[in-house]
């Protein structure tokens, strides 16, 4: 998602934690949709005979646990 917002690479990721906390629905849905692609992708792979996917997350500590997103729901 950082990727999306910022439209590259970023040390900060400013843009997109921004954009996370100010507009959490939308956020909502695109991590939402990014998740169920990402499923999608992954089931395809296994079925096509991938015995093994590793996967990390290079930005994954750019938020903040104690500061969550507000609830849509």
């Amino acid at each position: 998602m950082g990727y999306m917002i910022e439209g590259g690479g970023s040390k900060t990721m400013s843009k997109a934690k921004h954009w996370l906390y100010t507009q959490p629905e939308s956020s909502r849905k695109l991590l939402t949709t990014i998740t169920d692609v990402v499923v999608d992708y992954l089931v395809g792979q296994a079925a096509a005979g991938a015995q093994v996917r590793v996967n990390f997350g290079s930005h994954q500590n750019c938020i903040s646990a104690s500061k969550p997103l507000a609830s849509t729901h």
